[in-house]
């Protein structure tokens, strides 16, 4: 009866809703990151997916459920309009922590989503220029090539990395 029931596993484990290959969205502390399924999970892992985070080395590829996983939205990276959520490594706890959200309208404006505070706006080549509160003394661009994500930098290595969501 054991192997009737693991064998019935293993098919229904064959017929997973995610497939080797696939993009999707894994959770995160909360956020969502693009990543691929690398493989299905087999004796221990059972059950689960092994995703790879796109951007990251291997050390962060991890099992996850399938509760963690949602289906990849195309994102429009050619365009730099939509929400943005961004992302520092905190040293002393070794993780990454959320520091700021905002989103970028198609019309030029923006708003900052935790104090709700509203800007605008341009970008000229691959630099952003802000006004409000975003304008804050950092060198703003657009790297197209990374998933369309922001980088504040304000030299010396103090940077924020802002990853497009939608």
């Amino acid at each position: 009866m054991a192997t009737l029931v693991a064998s019935l596993t293993s098919v229904a484990w064959a017929a997973s809703v995610y497939q080797v290959g696939q993009k999707v969205q894994v959770e995160w502390h909360g956020q969502w990151f693009d990543a691929t399924i690398v493989a299905l999970g087999t004796g221990t892992h059972q059950g689960k997916y092994k995703i790879h985070y796109e951007g990251y080395d291997q050390s962060w590829d991890e099992y996850v459920l399938p509760d963690r996983i949602t289906v990849k939205e195309a994102v429009d990276y050619s365009n730099p309009a939509g929400r943005y959520v961004c992302m520092a490594y905190e040293a002393s706890s070794q993780q990454l922590q959320t520091r700021m959200e905002f989103t970028l309208h198609a019309n030029g404006t923006y708003q900052e989503l935790w104090e709700k505070k509203t800007g605008k706006w341009s970008l000229k080549g691959e630099t952003f220029q802000f006004t409000g509160v975003l304008n804050n003394k950092a060198r703003a661009t657009y790297v197209k090539q990374r998933k369309g994500m922001v980088v504040f930098d304000w030299g010396k290595g103090a940077k924020l990395d802002c990853y497009k969501q939608s």
